[in-house]
């Protein structure tokens, strides 16, 4: 049985959020039945702003279950530095969950989704996994059944995609890359540079940052998948003034990802081309 998951990004509570957009996405939603609603991330524009977190947690509270949350860089406070330093997840925790890995898994879909947290308070922008995450995530991975398409949810790009000129990527993509590729992981869902983009890890490989001659990329195919933003105005780059959200369906033979763009004409999201990827699927035992 195919499983669907609608992948959602950037929704950006606060003076970028568009209401209008917001109620066409939960229209979708319901009408789309996926089986697992992913939220990568950047819920608020200011995670110190009060109003915002409402704003945003009662959204959310339209959106159909179940659902999976990682959080964004600007879900961490800003202007208070101490709430930066020391409690950079608080408001995220009080507001929308306080599960900072989450995993789910779906037996009859062999799907077993498993979320990290790449954004801290001591940096801005950028984003990184760190040691014990990486463990975790990797230990985390280890769980699935040997059968089942694995799938990570960051809210940073684990290789930055082409033009991304403004978001900062994450700082340390080759040992992220290096441990989804041990742990297996077919597929990547990530946010944060607010534009549609989908690829494989062969394909942007030589994009990343070598101080000498790169090394052969990882021999399994895995895919990354980054959603724009879905309620906001803060589109950029190829997505500039544009919302979007992604449609993923995985069958026993291929990933697939639909790209939804809002028409602002007809009030709605529409899909766009389909990018089909056949699974590189690892064997049992």
């Amino acid at each position: 049985m195919p499983a669907t998951l609608m992948h959602i990004s950037d929704l950006h509570a606060g003076p970028p959020f568009l209401p209008e957009v917001a109620k066409a996405l939960t229209t979708h939603a319901y009408d789309l039945k996926p089986d697992l609603l992913v939220l990568s991330g950047d819920f608020v524009q200011r995670a110190d702003r009060g109003h915002q977190w409402q704003v945003a947690r009662e959204y959310l509270a339209t959106l159909p279950q179940p659902r999976l949350y990682v959080s964004g860089n600007h879900d961490v406070p800003l202007f208070n530095v101490y709430h930066r330093l020391f409690q950079p997840y608080r408001p995220y925790q009080r507001n929308i969950t306080t599960t900072m890995n989450p995993i789910f898994a779906h037996a009859e879909l062999n799907l077993y989704v498993v979320g990290g947290d790449t954004a801290h308070g001591i940096t801005i922008a950028g984003g990184y996994l760190n040691k014990f995450q990486i463990h975790a995530m990797e230990a985390a991975f280890a769980q699935a059944p040997a059968t089942a398409c694995k799938i990570a949810v960051l809210h940073h790009p684990v290789i930055d995609p082409p033009d991304n000129h403004e978001s900062e990527p994450l700082a340390n993509e080759r040992e992220v890359v290096a441990m989804l590729a041990r742990a297996g992981v077919e597929l990547v869902l990530n946010g944060h540079v607010h534009f549609f983009h989908v690829g494989t890890v062969q394909e942007l490989w030589g994009t990343l940052r070598w101080l000498r001659t790169p090394p052969p990329p990882p021999a399994r195919r895995m895919v990354l998948c980054t959603a724009g933003t879905a309620t906001s105005q803060r589109g950029r780059g190829p997505d500039h003034g544009k919302n979007s959200f992604n449609l993923i369906t995985i069958d026993e033979q291929t990933i697939r990802v639909q790209p939804w763009y809002y028409q602002r004409a007809a009030q709605q999201f529409e899909p766009q081309q389909e990018y089909c990827f056949e699974r590189d699927r690892p064997h049992a035992g």
